[in-house]
């Protein structure tokens, strides 16, 4: 699942989202099959044996090839997990991943100085190892005002940022001093605790999903392209993920590292072009290195880039037409992407539509 409880299932699935549950792939991982209503009103099954070309359409098909009805998931148990918090230099990130790849870890993440004296210098490394069983109950720990009061306070703010580092590397794991605690709980919590309730401003999300071995490249790159930018950057978090075959939409054609990046952006059209330009330059360094970025947020690629990081683009455009001829089903990323793209060529191998 995502690293918060607040998505829906069908979402979930449909964007193809990732979470940091360590070195493992995307949800389409952990699909096993599932029921999908297509255009012509059709209800299908679908899964690595069955319809599977149908399958891999709308696993991270943004709900562009049909309605998913329900879905049969691998799950895991709720274990019990013991919390390592290290702080290392990003300039360590590559070896330290490296060699955490291979370690009995289960719940991973980094997260990012981002003051601008300190962008992309220095790394929190969180693991969590299980421990067995869980004991312990989901409950509020009573420091969530607090959590959100810190986390908004950072906004637009250098010394916002920094007293941020200071907390979560040195006061929180004083606060949170539990031994243990349940993956569930520690996936419990909803992204309305940090959530923009300004009118004035909204919140945009990037990601980027970097090979193994140009890490601290793409850091040293982006943290160019940000501190040349009138963007204001409240959060980075680092997490793994495994190798995606089975999606024509995949971003993560092999091992990679994600870059979650959430940006605060004032409602105005010099701020909105502003985050599309410094978006731009930041999927160009990713596709410089081999890497991509995540399709969801907001249509500031380039169609050129999408292209680039999506190859499998006219395969996905096929499926849309074979499965649904009439567009019944869009969105703006298919306005934009997909619509405007040359016609694809007729051939004789089109995908049947189940009857």
């Amino acid at each position: 699942m995502q690293s918060n409880c607040s998505f829906s299932v069908g979402g979930s699935i449909s964007v193809n989202c990732h979470g940091w549950q360590w070195n493992t792939g995307p949800i389409a991982s952990t699909v096993e099959s599932f029921t999908l209503m297509l255009a012509n009103g059709k209800i299908v099954e679908c899964s690595r044996n069955q319809n599977r070309h149908i399958f891999s359409a709308a696993l991270g098909g943004y709900g562009l090839i049909g309605v998913i009805l329900d879905v049969r998931l691998k799950v895991v148990e709720n274990t019990e997990l013991t919390h390592e918090q290290t702080i290392i230099d990003c300039s360590e990130s590559e070896e330290r991943i490296a060699l955490l790849l291979n370690e009995n870890i289960e719940m991973g993440f980094g997260r990012v100085a981002i003051s601008k004296d300190q962008l992309f210098e220095k790394l929190i490394w969180n693991n969590y190892r299980s421990t067995g069983p869980a004991t312990s109950q989901i409950s509020d720990r009573g420091v969530k005002a607090m959590k959100r009061t810190i986390f908004r306070g950072s906004e637009r703010s250098d010394y916002g940022k920094r007293l941020r580092w200071r907390a979560e590397a040195y006061l929180q794991p004083l606060i949170d001093n539990k031994k243990t605690v349940s993956r569930n709980h520690l996936l419990s919590e909803s992204t309305s605790l940090y959530e923009n309730r300004s009118a004035q401003s909204t919140d945009i999300l990037h990601e980027y999903f970097i090979p193994l071995d140009k890490i601290e490249e793409f850091m040293s790159s982006a943290k160019k392209i940000i501190l040349n930018s009138q963007t204001d950057l409240l959060n980075v978090t680092i997490r793994t993920v495994k190798s995606d075959q089975e999606t024509l939409l995949s971003y993560a054609p092999d091992d990679r590292v994600a870059f979650v990046m959430l940006f605060c952006q004032p409602m105005t059209k010099t701020a909105e072009e502003e985050m599309k330009r410094t978006t731009q330059e930041l999927i160009n360094s990713s596709l410089a290195l081999g890497g991509t970025y995540y399709l969801p947020y907001r249509p500031h690629a380039t169609t050129s880039q999408f292209k680039q990081a999506y190859p499998n683009w006219q395969k996905f455009i096929q499926s849309k037409s074979d499965l649904d001829p009439t567009q019944i089903f869009q969105n703006k990323f298919y306005l934009k992407y997909l619509i405007p793209a040359e016609p694809i060529a007729q051939t004789n191998n089109k995908q049947k539509i189940p009857q």
